[in-house]
């Protein structure tokens, strides 16, 4: 995903998650038709302890609303102002 940078730019971030198969199961199935090149969604999760710009997702809210769990989860991240 692309994200507004701290410099003004823009960084991109790999999110790594279960497979599509394991969401299934979850009953909350990610489908291609859900998110299209341009669209703004959020992702939760937690940032790779090396410092690189990758993200272990936990959950994905769609712009229309809809979230969509990417793994189980006792604790979620803190939420950053």
């Amino acid at each position: 995903i692309e994200v507004a940078g701290t410099r003004g730019g823009v960084d991109t971030w790999t999110v790594e998650t279960v497979p599509a198969t394991r969401a299934a199961q979850m009953n909350h199935p990610l489908m291609a038709a859900d998110i299209k090149p341009g669209d703004t969604v959020r992702v939760l999760g937690w940032p790779a302890r090396d410092g690189s710009k990758r993200l272990g997702g936990h959950k994905l809210v769609l712009a229309d609303g809809r979230e969509i769990m990417l793994r189980l989860a006792i604790n979620l991240p803190s939420r950053r102002s």
